[in-house]
This record gives C-alpha cells, structure tokens and sequence, in this order.
C-alpha cells in the first residue's frame, strides 16, 4: 500500500478515507438503501468492495438459517475475492428476533463501509 511519495499507508489511514467516502456519498443521516430487503426471514447476502488505488478487493458473505436444535444461527465469511481460505464465524441465538436485529446491525455496517450488494436471496419463514 504505498503512495506516490514511497510512504507506507496505515490500514486506520485507508479506514478513515473509506468513512469520509462513506459519509460523504450518504451524508451524516444515513438511510437504508431501497434497493436491498431487509432481512425477515432466511436470507443470504454477498458484498463486494474494490478500491484498486489501494489494491483492496474485499467480499463478505451472511447467511441467517435456523439451526438443529431451536437456535438461530447467522454465518459469516468474508476475505480478500478469489482467497482459496476465507474466514468464517457463526453466531447462535437463541430467538429469531435477536438474530435478525444482529443481522441488521451487521448489513448496515457492510453498507456503510463501502459494501455494494452483489447477491440476495430471501424466502419467508
């Protein structure tokens, strides 16, 4: 990550340009876009994010699915795009309303950060 100068760009130097970008392509008051559902039920969502002067070609992937036994579960995956070993997390909840708010609170972030919506799949449940 170096700059026309030869200096080395801190990652919380190239996080706080994507906040300022973020901000000021949605202002301080920012809104849910219309063109991506709110989660109600089982959903998959993939992001994308590419930013080549800073050589950052990111995806995350959140998928929410009920679990064997009465939990909720969301799963995470995110990395670089084409990474043969992304990361993965799962949160387990024990009600459907909880996860769901997680799962919110999780999109939003992904948009805010500079995330566009590549994929999205819901069915009712």
């Amino acid at each position: 990550m170096a700059t026309e100068a030869g200096k080395q760009r801190s990652i919380k130097e190239i996080a706080d340009q994507n906040r300022r970008r973020a901000i000021a392509a949605h202002g301080e008051e920012w809104s849910w876009p219309a063109a991506v559902p709110r989660p109600v039920g089982y959903s998959y969502y993939e992001f994308f994010k590419e930013i080549s002067s800073a050589n950052c070609r990111r995806e995350y992937r959140i998928i929410y699915q009920p679990g064997l036994w009465s939990a909720h579960n969301l799963i995470r995956s995110w990395g670089r795009i084409g990474s043969q070993r992304p990361r993965h997390l799962v949160h387990e909840f024990e009600d459907r309303a909880a996860a769901l708010a997680a799962l919110e609170r999780i999109l939003a972030r992904r948009l805010k950060r500079g995330y566009s919506v590549k994929w999205c799949e819901q069915l009712a449940g």
